[in-house]
């Protein structure tokens, strides 16, 4: 029981992590907790994951490394966030190596924000190898037996075992991203580049799905869905549409955890 107590209270604070990301970045003009709801729903099934703490580490870390990003473009301290963003991949990174790579998530901010350089570069390795030295001192001296290379802590548990819940999700976010696509124009640019960075990281989630043939890691895109779904459902014009939907994915979420 104080398992899934804990369980319970990391998921919702991630999500109210991600919440208070979206509001502080002006994603959503509406301050709500629909975006907490979401993520804690479709969270629920990592308990399942052998080693489900990996998962819900590395999405704690995924959106405290967007926050990060988002805030490249306009901070007076671009190095910091750089330097930040890079030692939080390399946690990511020193949990389980494939998480890795997230560095190329970085790299191609950088690139989008136009602050690609040599100085950037270096800070960004310099922040990236810093978990690295850290950890692999603290083995040195401690004798640690740990192996980061561990494909065997994430390989555990399918997704795709909620196919009725999981496909009416994918309905919904791909109406999600026909309202996005139609009123993109009318967002700031912060926002615009937020959901871009976003598209880039849904890219790396199924790049990691393809290569290394993890589903569990599609719990990662939790994230993106969450933000996209969030986005269409404050403010889609289609209310009813809208209630249909997401009332029905719930319930059939539900049941499928429970009883399935």
């Amino acid at each position: 029981m104080l398992q899934i107590i804990s369980f319970v209270s990391l998921i919702v604070l991630n999500a109210v992590i991600l919440n208070q990301v979206l509001v502080h970045h002006a994603m959503i003009k509406k301050p709500n907790y629909l975006s907490i709801f979401i993520f804690s729903l479709l969270a629920l099934p990592i308990i399942h994951v052998e080693d489900y703490w990996i998962i819900i580490i590395a999405n704690f870390l995924l959106v405290f490394t967007l926050n990060e990003l988002f805030e490249l473009s306009n901070s007076m301290e671009p190095k910091k966030k750089i330097l930040n963003s890079g030692l939080l991949v390399g946690l990511m990174s020193i949990i389980n190596f494939y998480f890795s790579i997230y560095y190329l998530l970085i790299n191609s901010c950088l690139v989008y924000y136009k602050k690609y350089n040599t100085k950037n570069w270096i800070i960004l390795n310099i922040g990236f190898s810093v978990p690295f030295v850290i950890f692999y001192s603290i083995s040195h001296f401690t004798n640690l037996d740990y192996i980061v290379l561990n494909t065997d802590l994430i390989n555990s548990n399918n997704p795709l075992n909620y196919k009725i819940s999981y496909s009416l999700m994918i309905l919904i976010v791909i109406v999600a991203l026909i309202e996005l696509g139609f009123n993109f124009h009318k967002k700031k640019i912060k926002s615009k580049q937020a959901f871009i960075l976003l598209g880039i990281i849904t890219l790396l989630i199924i790049s990691q799905i393809i290569i290394w043939g993890f589903m569990a890691f599609a719990y990662l895109s939790i994230i993106p869905i969450t933000i996209c779904v969030n986005n269409y459902l404050i403010y889609t014009t289609h209310t009813r549409f809208r209630t249909f939907l997401v009332g029905l994915w719930v319930i059939i979420f539900l049941f499928e955890f429970f009883y399935i």
